[in-house]
């Protein structure tokens, strides 16, 4: 019986081993194919091959086989800056040469384009306050369908045109001072946008973590208190970017932007105790036309708390004119804020603030490459009298690739 088993167990491990190795005395293909066709050996998928690598608006990466696509930008903007400070403070003036702002921008696509993501960070904030690098915004957004999508994470909130904007689209070196002050910055949250007629209207709401003490940029909630947005946009005679300051373009026909956005917030001050119910509101518009721009916002709030109530408001009107087509550009902007002791950034201890600016830009590659020179006069009337007034001269040159 030990013999006969023997002689099984033999003639089994002799099948097995011609089972085996005939095939590769016969077969053309290396013999790692053929081992891993039988199951001995694994060996990890192949990663898809990169098929087209370009500048477009950045550089950009593309895998269609596994439908993928990344994009790298950069932003890099440096100047001088010249403050002349005539007022009741005394305040020295400034003279400097700054490194205005400098980020990296990492974004692209997933799934064949139904996934979006963007990462972007400043290496240089120009407010001087926050330490760099700093995180602006990280997102993600799925879009089922063209015409609606859904985004999350961190991004700037909503509300006003201006503060939509990108920074390398803007017209002059600064924000308005009154969008400056009734901005609610970049925070964490959710937002969702439906387009009707060919994105003719444009709708959208949103739920932010909101303003409490120790909330905002890069911070997550500490209560359960919140900011509701929710916005109509529509352009009437066509499609129009609203958020690329100046008619660059030289558009032949009129074009016209028209957005309505209502929020709501509740927010909690640990230092004052009190509890804040704020209701704001802001109506912007846009208009393009052979190298002339306008565009303005109004922006309200009704501020409520246990003890009084406050109801700020403000506005900007600018424009431009290219008098050297796609190339030379005069603009102009008056800004104002009634502060009526709200408790915003920008207005403690002024009743109003103003600010008046006078600009000249040269485009050597529309927004990507461009010199900016800017007059600014600001002027805030202090709650307890007098004035603290300002004459700033801002040179910029700006560089995105």
């Amino acid at each position: 019986m030990t013999e006969l088993f023997r002689l099984i167990a033999c003639s089994a491990i002799i099948v097995l081993v011609h089972h085996i190795l005939s095939p590769i005395e016969v077969s053309s293909e290396p013999i790692e194919g053929v081992l891993q066709e039988r199951g001995l050996l694994y060996s990890e998928p192949e990663a898809p091959a990169l098929e087209e690598i370009y500048y477009e608006r950045g550089i950009t990466w593309r895998y269609p086989s596994a439908g993928v696509s990344a994009n790298l930008n950069l932003l890099l903007q440096n100047g001088y800056f010249y403050y002349d400070h005539d007022s009741v403070d005394q305040k020295s003036d400034q003279s400097s040469f700054d490194l205005h702002e400098a980020r990296l921008i990492f974004s692209g696509t997933s799934q064949y384009e139904e996934f979006r993501y963007l990462l972007e960070a400043n290496l240089a904030p120009s407010d001087g306050a926050s330490q760099a690098p700093l995180l602006e915004d990280a997102y993600i957004i799925w879009g089922p369908c063209l015409c609606s999508f859904a985004k999350l994470g961190q991004f700037q909130t909503p509300y006003g045109r201006e503060r939509q904007s990108p920074e390398v689209g803007l017209q002059f070196v600064e924000y308005a001072i009154a969008s400056d002050i009734f901005n609610r910055g970049p925070q964490a949250g959710l937002y969702g946008q439906y387009n009707f007629l060919d994105d003719r209207i444009i709708t959208s709401a949103s739920l932010f973590n909101g303003d409490s003490t120790g909330e905002g940029h890069n911070l997550s909630a500490t209560d359960t208190k919140h900011l509701a947005l929710c916005a109509i946009r529509t352009a009437p005679l066509g499609r129009i970017n609203p958020f690329e300051e100046g008619d660059l373009h030289h558009s032949e026909n009129t074009s016209l932007s028209f957005a309505l956005t209502y929020g709501y917030e509740q927010s909690e001050n640990s230092v004052t105790g009190l509890d804040f119910k704020s209701h704001l509101a802001n109506l912007d518009v846009t208009f393009k036309l052979r190298g002339v721009s306008l565009s303005g916002e109004v922006m309200v709030e009704k501020q409520d708390t246990a003890l009084d109530s406050h109801n700020p408001y403000g506005f900007y009107l600018q424009g431009g004119i290219f008098v050297v087509p796609t190339r030379l550009e005069a603009a102009g902007r008056f800004s104002q804020v009634e502060c009526d002791g709200s408790f915003l950034d920008g207005c403690g201890g002024s009743d109003r603030v103003r600010q008046a600016t006078a600009g000249i830009n040269y485009y050597f590659w529309e927004h990507n490459v461009k010199l900016l020179l800017n007059f600014e006069r600001r002027t805030s009337d202090m709650t307890e009298g007098g004035s603290l007034d300002s004459n700033r001269i801002m040179f910029l040159s700006s560089i995105y690739l």
